[in-house]
């Protein structure tokens, strides 16, 4: 799918791409796949074009009584909520009834091959999250990346110069192992996350076993509070990712930063684009 992504972007070399459409025509075919084993499409459409992209970006959610007067990307959303994605359910359920299964597992299959299944109705509540959370998300952190680095002429050279001698041939990209093995793409993959921030909304968390000290600084004075245990708290990726102490120069792309094996525990303490602990978003498995 990468390669028709590439193919596609270098079809329009000669015309402006909105880049954060194709990457979301690109994230959303990508996260169909791996809930159906199956695209929804987008990237074979002439031109960019994503069904769920405007729509995902309002927060709205109607009877189905108001579907026909409802702006087009919007129907569309809801339509795919109310019928495409439990048509693609209803399919996966009598493939694993017929006995048939695809060479590569999908999230959707797993779930219901279990003797436990879910109701359908849940499981249409569990594609729209899915789709929802894979696909904005993914868009945009390769959006911000590849802004990055066409401003930078020698982060992009330093990359490529690293990626050339992994990639012998690029019609057959290597395995993500080998990728995981190449310390300044991955530089490259940290940075780029951290300036996109993942979810922007603060991460809610009630601790009920134990009170939490805070201890800070406010105008230049030490301060100490002790939050009762029951009490929500959130914190914010964004402003955790520009904390000055952790990330030196914090609003510019440095993927030098994380090839300092010294400093790169801090790093990986303030990195919280996926969250930590028990909540941490499912995606990273």
């Amino acid at each position: 799918m990468a390669h028709i992504l590439c193919d596609k972007l270098l079809a329009s070399i000669n015309e402006p791409v909105d880049l954060v459409i194709a990457y979301s025509c690109f994230s959303s075919d990508a996260i169909s796949a791996y809930c159906f084993g199956e695209t929804f499409g987008f990237m074979e459409r002439d031109g960019w074009f994503s069904d769920f992209h405007s729509a995902e970006l309002q927060i709205l959610r109607p009877s189905n009584s108001l579907v026909d007067y409802l702006p087009k990307d919007l129907s569309l959303m809801i339509r795919t909520l109310n019928i495409e994605f439990p048509n693609k359910i209803k399919k996966t359920t009598q493939e694993i009834d017929d006995g048939v299964f695809r060479d590569r597992p999908t999230i959707f299959s797993s779930l219901l091959s279990d003797p436990k299944r879910k109701k359908e109705v849940d499981l249409v509540d569990e594609a729209g999250i899915i789709l929802g959370a894979g696909t904005e998300t993914t868009s945009w952190v390769l959006v911000v990346t590849t802004y990055h680095l066409l401003s930078k002429p020698e982060i992009l050279a330093r990359l490529h110069e690293e990626l050339s001698q992994a990639v012998e041939d690029p019609r057959h990209l290597p395995s993500w192992s080998v990728l995981e093995g190449l310390p300044y793409f991955q530089a490259v993959v940290r940075e780029g996350l951290r300036l996109s921030y993942g979810v922007g909304q603060r991460s809610a968390r009630v601790p009920i076993h134990e009170d939490l000290v805070y201890r800070g600084n406010w105008k230049g004075e030490p301060v100490e509070y002790v939050i009762p245990r029951g009490y929500g708290i959130g914190m914010s990726n964004r402003i955790t990712h520009h904390i000055e102490s952790i990330f030196p120069d914090s609003h510019s792309f440095i993927p030098e930063r994380w090839l300092d094996d010294k400093n790169r525990k801090q790093l990986d303490r303030g990195f919280v684009v996926f969250s930590k602990g028990a909540r941490a978003c499912l995606g990273m498995k």
